[in-house]
């Protein structure tokens, strides 16, 4: 043999040669052949032999070794640092039926081999599959094979790191909640730390544009009276917080007519108007068309679901109005307290009208409403009525028991009006009011009434004013009675 156990080469038993000795040929013969079979079983330099057993390297390295490129070649150490045999060479298809290259090729799918191709786009379907060398689709899903979201690929660019199951392909790395556009989350999220949440400035303008896609909550200075436009680009669901703050002169105005805002709280008439004054309302997207404000730190009396929705304050007014429209879904009944309402013209009548319109016309024909009211004055009580009228009369001056125009002598009471949504019926309406009297000889005068609107339509707006003159001052207060 030309190695022993150990690999150290020793020549044939009997062949050394003994000087002055002539070599015989057998002898001789023997040796040549034992160096040629060491020499082939030895390292074949140029590679046209192939080792017969596993070779040790003796705690030694192969050195200046070629990076492998079939699938049964060596892998060097710069080709198992970056792990680039596993990196597809070539990705195609679709961002939701993705078609993977590999160099080597992969010649079969085998449970728990990994793989990683860069993606070209986000997945838009929760089922995209992974087609490798052709080997067939498999679907792609997320740890304990659930079913991806929409956009778990995160996008062009995404390194996707996966691995084989044996049934499917597992994204081992989703991408995390992305902060360029919406995220959906499926189940409860807990933040140990502060949200922090961006506040966007609207442009001042006489029509303020307000985009909800542009951010979370928002805050506009204005600088003159102004009108917000209409929301756009809003998400259902989506809350926030506006904030209207008046500049250094202050005193303005921000118009909420626009009909896609539902107000829950004080309207804009009671924004704060001093200079650098802020106004906060909550907001949340009910709709593409509706989005509901309520007022911060307003003031909203709860007991029995009464709530403090706007109030007007009369200075020499010919009318006081209030339009419903944006409350009409809210709330069951609307309750107007008047307080210290104080006539330009003596012992004038205090009168109600509706309107269906939003406001645009009220009801004033001959026979638009139906009216009663008992009345007690001092230690008298007696009552008046009319089955068809030009108004209802809240506080009628028929034995001088009209309003009066001296300071002080004021009236005050409550307006409820029911069910104003509904349309399919005349709507019922009761009030209850206190005044000093025009008629010196009387201390007071208490009047309870009821009264319809005599005609199968909703009251969306609703009209106080006197039967001549002018309402010289009295705060008129409107309540809805929530549902």
């Amino acid at each position: 043999m030309p190695r022993n156990g150990s690999g150290i080469y020793g020549p044939p038993p009997g062949t050394a040669a003994v000087p002055n000795t002539t070599i015989e040929s057998a002898d001789y013969n023997a040796v040549v052949a034992d160096m040629s079979q060491a020499l082939t079983e030895s390292v074949n330099v140029g590679g046209t032999a192939p080792f017969q057993a596993n070779q040790s390297m003796g705690n030694n390295k192969l050195t200046a070794m070629a990076a492998g490129s079939a699938a049964a070649d060596s892998a060097n150490l710069s080709q198992v640092q970056s792990d680039i045999v596993a990196h597809a060479t070539a990705v195609g298809g679709t961002v939701d039926a993705v078609t993977a290259t590999f160099s080597p090729a992969f010649a079969a799918y085998t449970a728990k081999m990994r793989f990683r191709f860069t993606a070209a786009g986000a997945n838009t379907v929760v089922a995209p599959t992974v087609n490798v060398d052709g080997l067939g689709v498999k679907t792609i899903k997320k740890l304990n094979s659930v079913a991806l979201a929409v956009g778990d690929i995160g996008g062009s660019g995404h390194i996707c790191d996966c691995a084989y199951n044996g049934t499917d392909i597992i994204l081992l790395n989703p991408a995390l909640a992305p902060g360029d556009r919406a995220n959906t989350y499926m189940a409860k999220q807990t933040f140990n730390g502060p949200l922090v949440k961006g506040t966007t400035t609207l442009a001042d303008a006489a029509t303020i544009v307000w985009d909800l896609s542009t951010g979370s909550d928002f805050q506009v200075t204005i600088t003159s009276n102004r009108t917000l436009g209409a929301f756009t680009n809003g998400m259902v669901g989506q809350e926030g917080i506006l904030r209207v703050i008046q500049d250094g002169t202050g005193g303005w105005t921000l118009n909420f007519s626009n009909a896609v805002y539902d107000f829950w709280g004080p309207s804009i008439e009671n924004i704060a108007r001093g200079a650098n004054d802020v106004t906060e309302y909550d907001f949340k997207v009910l709709s593409a068309g509706s989005i509901f404000l309520k007022r911060r730190g307003s003031t909203s009396i709860r007991e029995g679901g009464r709530d403090f929705l706007d109030e007007k304050t009369a200075a020499a007014s010919a009318t006081i109005d209030f339009v419903l429209t944006k409350w009409l879904q809210l709330y069951d009944r609307f309750e107007i307290d008047f307080d210290q309402v104080l006539a330009a013209t003596d012992n004038a009548e205090l009168w109600l009208r509706t309107s269906t319109d939003g406001g645009a016309t009220y009801a004033a024909s001959a026979s638009s409403y139906q009216w009663r009211f008992d009345r007690v004055r001092n230690n008298v009580g007696d009552s008046n009525s009319s089955g068809g009228d030009i108004r209802i009369n809240l506080i009628s001056s028929d034995v001088t028991t009209g309003l009066s125009n001296v300071a002080g002598e004021t009236a005050e009471g409550t307006v409820k009006i029911y069910s104003p949504a509904v349309a399919t019926a005349p709507r019922k309406i009761t009030w209850e009011s206190i005044n000093y009297p025009a008629n010196a000889g009387s201390a007071f005068n208490f009047v309870r009434g009821v009264g319809i609107r005599d005609t199968n339509a909703d009251v969306d707006a609703i009209r106080f004013l006197l039967s001549s003159g002018n309402i010289t001052s009295g705060a008129f207060r409107l309540f809805g009675v929530r549902k």
